[in-house]
């Protein structure tokens, strides 16, 4: 008898362990084009901001509310970095402060995670400077 309850709780605990590592798992972050809805805490999902992933040919791409960028990528787990965004050198009124803070905030991600369907790259303190769908 005090064997079968010495087996039980083994069985118990291991079961809780294993469900466990399942949920921590970080979901993988897949090519394709994303919208992107924040930057740092400020609202811009009328701003047109897109990130496209291209994780094949390690770069992301898009544009930052006036101006194309281009930037090299390295993914690793959930660890993220990239090059310092090349961008065409148009003038938009009203939308620069937008595409300095965006290339700004894309120069400091070092990470990202997903909850639900919002995808945020996080700087080297783990807060969010990019938000997108």
């Amino acid at each position: 008898m005090k064997n079968a309850f010495y087996l039980l709780c083994v069985i118990l605990i291991s079961s809780c362990n294993s469900s466990k590592s399942k949920s921590t798992q970080q979901k993988e972050l897949n090519s394709g084009t994303y919208k992107v809805t924040r930057i740092n805490s400020d609202d811009v999902t009328s701003m047109d901001v897109t990130f496209i992933l291209n994780k094949e040919e390690k770069r992301v791409s898009g544009n930052a509310g006036c101006n194309d960028y281009s930037a090299t990528i390295t993914m690793e787990g959930a660890t993220m970095t990239t090059s310092e965004a090349a961008m065409t050198k148009k003038y938009c009124d009203g939308k620069m402060e937008v595409e300095k803070a965006f290339a700004s905030a894309l120069n400091g991600v070092q990470s990202y995670k997903m909850e639900g369907n919002v995808i945020s790259l996080l700087d080297s303190s783990g807060e969010a400077i990019i938000e997108m769908k």
